[in-house]
């Protein structure tokens, strides 16, 4: 299991709203991500899911808490999360149990995927800013 947190503050030109902003995140979310909310509020929203890879099926899945504060023109989001492993990893694991080359694959995928869901929030506070922040 990894725990991880990003975090950005942003400035904008205009007067932001927290709507608008969990949108984006969700709408960007949703370009790498199957995702589900399971809780929203105006200012928290708590997301559950699996950031989709490209060669191989995910290992991980993600929960994260995603923190909204607007004032006016200014924005602190905070995403507080942790990644571990989904029922795909389990299954290789066990079947690796028996023959040895499934555990490896396992465990190298794992640790290759672990950090996706930081990576991914990360790109997402990058393009917040870019929507929203001051030109």
């Amino acid at each position: 299991m990894a725990n991880f947190e990003v975090s950005r503050r942003i400035q904008s030109d205009r007067a932001m709203d927290s709507h608008a902003v969990r949108d984006f995140i969700k709408e960007k979310l949703g370009n790498t991500s199957k995702f589900t909310v399971s809780s929203e509020t105006n200012t928290n929203m708590v997301l559950e899911g699996r950031v989709k890879e490209s060669v191989f099926t995910p290992m991980t899945k993600f929960e994260a808490n995603v923190e909204v504060r607007v004032e006016n023109d200014k924005a602190r989001i905070s995403i507080r999360g942790k990644s571990s492993p989904n029922w795909v990893f389990w299954v290789f694991f066990l079947v690796g149990l028996f023959t040895g080359i499934f555990l490896l694959i396992a465990l190298v995928l794992f640790f290759v995927q672990r950090n996706k869901p930081k990576e991914t929030f990360e790109g997402i506070l990058g393009a917040l800013e870019t929507e929203f922040g001051k030109f």
